[in-house]
């Protein structure tokens, strides 16, 4: 998808991209496009949301962070990848 997108910009020269607009492909897409230098290579400035916020925003514990260095609370999160671990999960969470 990001080789794609680059051949896009590399041919229209667009000043500046939204991506906020086109769900979680476009956020995906467009943190690699940083990743790789395809903003800077061709001067394409991130508009809105920036891509720092991005990569918190998708990251749960990076958000989880940023929320409490503003002195909210944050609703308990666990991550559990087997059945073992969310029966686990459960039965410490109860």
């Amino acid at each position: 998808m990001a080789d794609y997108v680059e051949q896009v910009i590399h041919e229209e020269r667009p000043d500046g991209v939204l991506l906020t607009f086109g769900g979680q492909t476009a956020l995906n897409c467009g943190i690699e496009l940083d990743k790789r230098g395809v903003f800077e290579k061709y001067k394409v400035r991130v508009l809105g949301t920036s891509i720092n916020s991005i990569i918190i925003s998708e990251d749960r514990n990076l958000f989880a962070q940023e929320v409490k260095e503003v002195g909210e609370k944050v609703a308990p999160s666990l991550v559990a990848c087997t059945l073992d671990e969310v029966n686990e999960a459960q039965f410490n969470h109860h």
